[in-house]
């Protein structure tokens, strides 16, 4: 029963509000069909939706399909999915501090090219086990290709290198 206000009407939710919740629960759902079956018992997931999900995974994108999905919305608005939304939104954080990893190598690799043995001396400073002669020949390498004009494959290789020595990518 809707509550009344102070003038005697009936107080409402707000239908845009609503839409965009079940908006974000309906593109929680699209995430979680994804996971493993292992991963929805550790979100608690109850078994009506686990069995909503295992049966969407093997459907093909049709009418049936959207129904099934609008039904297990339905079902998972009803439920507290503030594990789902940590889990992801966890996941979400370990890939950005992944990209950005990858992405200082890239620079680093750009910088070593462009100013040769200074910033390979301070990669191979903070990283004491590298293989300096196969860093060194591998820069030597890339900075040859990039003055030729040759395609990237030594460039590629330097960077491999870097990220097998930074192993955090």
């Amino acid at each position: 029963m809707n509550e009344i206000d102070e003038y005697g009407f009936a107080i409402r939710p707000n239908k845009t509000q609503l839409k965009q919740e079940l908006a974000e629960i309906h593109s929680l759902v699209l995430q979680l069909i994804d996971l493993t079956e292992k991963e929805w018992l550790e979100l608690k997931l109850t078994d009506q939706i686990m069995s909503g999900l295992k049966q969407a995974r093997g459907m093909k994108a049709d009418n049936a399909r959207k129904r099934l999905l609008k039904h297990i919305t339905k079902l998972l608005s009803k439920e507290d999915v503030g594990l789902a939304k940590d889990y992801f939104a966890q996941q979400n954080a370990q890939q950005q501090k992944l990209n950005h990893a990858f992405h200082q190598l890239e620079n680093m690799r750009d910088r070593m090219i462009e100013e040769g043995d200074s910033v390979l001396q301070d990669f191979l400073n903070e990283h004491e086990t590298a293989d300096r002669q196969q860093l060194r020949q591998a820069l030597r390498n890339a900075q040859k290709e990039r003055d030729t004009g040759k395609p990237a494959g030594a460039g590629k290789k330097l960077f491999r290198l870097l990220r097998e020595e930074s192993a955090e990518v």
